[in-house]
């Protein structure tokens, strides 16, 4: 029943269901349904808590050789999920920022963001533009409203450009993440997930 729940992704009635069955149980049936309660834990991204579960199954020394190899292949999809969620990603914010800094709008550019760094990049012209008039004309408290607006538009825009690349990071994360391990993820058939003879 609680493997029906997880295939219907039900996580919660299968998590209950799993729980409940592992209540008195010892040895394969014990170590099958920590099996079960990994890849549920990872259909739901908790891989830590997966990983933890996955090696326990393992330690116990009570699946038999296929189902080891299943545990042992599903720590190892945890393994890379964890990596790629905690890795850098191929973004620097740093750089978004620094970008920005130096060339309004090239910080959006460089995380992917088009239309951002059009805006930007005209918005922080514009300014610039109709601040250097003021400052030609001698209109001094117009140049000076001019520059409070601009320094917002341009620093806002490095801080923009900062999270963007974070955003991007994460996207990137994700997508490698559903790739790269979700792709390849199959749910073994019934049989192969709990032994017949329990």
């Amino acid at each position: 029943a609680g493997y029906v729940a997880l295939r219907a992704h039900r996580f919660d009635d299968a998590g209950r269901l799993f729980d409940e069955g592992r209540v008195g149980a010892t040895g394969r049936l014990a170590a099958q349904l920590d099996l079960a309660t990994g890849t549920l834990q990872q259909q739901r991204g908790q891989h830590l808590q997966a990983e933890s579960i996955l090696k326990g199954a393992l330690d116990v020394a009570a699946l038999d050789p296929k189902h080891a190899d299943e545990a042992r292949e599903r720590l190892s999809w945890s393994a890379r999920a964890i990596a790629l969620r905690t890795s850098r990603g191929p973004r620097s914010p740093g750089f978004a920022a620094a970008c920005a800094l130096i060339v309004p709008g090239s910080g959006f550019a460089y995380v992917g963001e088009g239309r951002s760094a059009l805006a930007s990049f005209a918005l922080n012209a514009t300014f610039l533009g109709a601040t250097w008039y003021a400052v030609r004309d001698e209109n001094y408290p117009l140049a000076g409203i001019l520059t409070l607006f601009e320094m917002g538009w341009y620093f806002g825009g490095a801080t923009g450009s900062y999270h963007g690349a974070m955003a991007f990071n994460r996207a990137a994360k994700e997508r490698m993440f559903h790739n790269e391990v979700a792709a390849s993820f199959q749910y073994p058939d019934p049989p192969a997930l709990f032994d017949s003879q329990h």
